[in-house]
């Protein structure tokens, strides 16, 4: 398992994390998740070119699913690789609306 780190917080590497600078060198990667705990413009950013690309995902930021057009894109990219979107335990539903 890899665990990325997109912030300049953590600059020092490991051989379980690897910093990226950007979105497509963190897909490049192919993690076995993403973990999103930003905001829901965030969470859309991400989301759909790493579900796209079977990249399992467990987000925070469940405002951005308030969005149906949004959920629609969501669902279908799920369904067609099998990539999952989870929904972490404990949080406040709705309140990054």
């Amino acid at each position: 398992m890899q665990i990325l780190l997109t912030t300049g917080l953590f600059q020092e590497q490991s051989k379980y994390a690897k910093y990226c600078n950007n979105l497509e060198e963190m897909l490049t990667v192919q993690p076995d998740i993403i973990i999103e705990a930003a905001n829901p413009e965030a969470f859309k950013e991400v989301a759909l070119p790493a579900l796209k690309k079977g990249i399992s995902i467990a987000t925070l930021s469940i405002g951005a699913f308030a969005d149906e057009n949004f959920l629609g894109h969501v669902k279908a990219a799920c369904e067609e690789t099998g990539a999952k979107v989870y929904i972490a335990s404990g949080v406040i539903g709705g309140f990054d609306l």
